[in-house]
């Protein structure tokens, strides 16, 4: 096997950047991101534009997440109040192009902290993700989910299952559903994970409960697009703009296959012996259950930017593993691995087309097959990394089920 060591990851990442900056020397912030089909909001940074512009209104008096008047759309701000902290460490307007590149180094440092040692070829995948159109929409309008990564990425480099839940607490309360990542602790040992299981279910019912009329506010703040996004409910409501009766059904539909996979996916694992566990060597298979956790759990949510597929990039290196290993992995983890880059890349392949200028749909539904694929391969591996002492219970449960029967 090929040895590992973190300069190719390094090297990725540098590359990237140079690239990055190469082009924006050369054609300027609008048509550097146009590389990547990357459409440019009306003002760089947009989304850390909220936050500052909520700065500004907070010391007017003004509650922004009600009334956000400094905002260049008066949107109200949309994040837990949590994110209000920065305004008491002195925040202001002015300062939004700089928290966007303080997001985008989050972003590097994220990566580098949640990898593990890598050969040349799976850095260079990960590099086909962290550099893709879904992620540096992320980059390009600032959004605070590159944040949320880079703390996701803390919690899978300290040791211990309390720390590991300490920081994903964090996590949740800046932006609630990274409380999936929760599954790194399946990777801990049993008493030790239910401790901190239970402690940060507890933590979550009391931070909801303190919070949501806030809650309340910022979802109804949160547009829901339908053309840039994933999840189970994206395909139902652009259907149903075209006929209601049609999104119905595909309602209808969605739900259906998606418990379809999940239940599929417990039963194939509770029918597996204790050989199905898989053992974790380097936090590849940590990095796996957090990146595949945050994507199901956000899938079934109903409906996520694409910017949010960055924690995609967390399962590409046990993906990589499994592709080149175990047969029983080896072809959903190649599945995994092409509707991975799929789901990143469908925004650049619709650059690349020039079929998507006649027909809207095309690329669209190329990357809603995309997401669904990832939806079932990752649910499907993902169930199937749980530990023994996670379904053990539930299999003896069934063998006395089918005991009964056959008596």
């Amino acid at each position: 096997m090929p040895s590992k060591s973190r300069l190719p990851l390094a090297c990725v990442l540098l590359c990237g950047v140079v690239l990055i900056a190469t082009l924006m020397a050369a054609l300027g912030w609008d048509r550097a991101w146009r590389v990547w089909n990357v459409q440019v909001a009306v003002q760089p940074f947009l989304d850390s534009q909220v936050i500052a512009a909520g700065a500004t209104s907070w010391r007017e008096g003004h509650d922004p997440l009600r009334f956000n008047p400094h905002d260049i759309g008066h949107r109200p701000m949309n994040y837990p109040r949590v994110w209000q902290g920065l305004f008491v460490l002195g925040l202001r307007q002015e300062h939004a192009a700089a928290l966007g590149w303080t997001l985008a180094v989050l972003l590097l440092a994220g990566v580098w902290l949640a990898m593990p040692r890598l050969g040349w070829g799976e850095a260079a995948v990960v590099g086909l993700a962290v550099f893709s159109p879904a992620v540096l929409l992320g980059v390009e309008r600032g959004n605070t989910d590159l944040a949320v990564f880079f703390v996701l990425a803390v919690a899978l480099a300290v040791p211990g299952a309390a720390w590991n839940a300490t920081w994903v607490a964090v996590a949740f309360a800046l932006k609630l559903f990274p409380l999936a990542a929760g599954a790194v602790l399946c990777g801990r040992p049993r008493r030790e994970a239910l401790i901190a299981g239970g402690v940060l279910a507890g933590f979550a019912v009391l931070y909801v409960a303190a919070n949501f009329d806030d809650l309340r506010l910022i979802s109804a703040a949160t547009p829901r697009d339908t053309w840039l996004s994933y999840g189970l409910n994206v395909l139902p409501l652009r259907l149903g703009r075209v006929s209601g009766l049609a999104g119905l059904a595909a309602f209808a539909v969605a739900w259906l296959a998606a418990a379809a996979v999940v239940w599929g996916a417990c039963r194939a694992r509770i029918r597996r012996g204790a050989d199905a566990t898989i053992a974790a060597d380097d936090g590849a298979l940590d990095a796996f259950r957090v990146g595949a956790a945050c994507y199901v759990g956000t899938f079934l949510l109903g409906n996520n930017f694409i910017y949010r597929l960055v924690f995609v990039v967390l399962v590409v290196p046990q993906l990589w593993r499994w592709a080149r290993g175990r047969a029983a992995e080896r072809t959903l983890a190649r599945a995994g691995l092409l509707a991975a880059l799929g789901s990143l890349w469908v925004l650049g392949f619709d650059r690349a087309s020039w079929v998507v200028r006649r027909d809207e749909w095309l690329w669209f539904s190329v990357g809603q097959a995309f997401n669904w694929l990832l939806f079932a391969t990752l649910c499907r591996l993902l169930i199937s990394s749980l530990p023994e002492w996670t379904v053990g219970p539930w299999r003896r449960r069934s063998a006395g089920r089918e005991a009964v029967g056959r008596s």
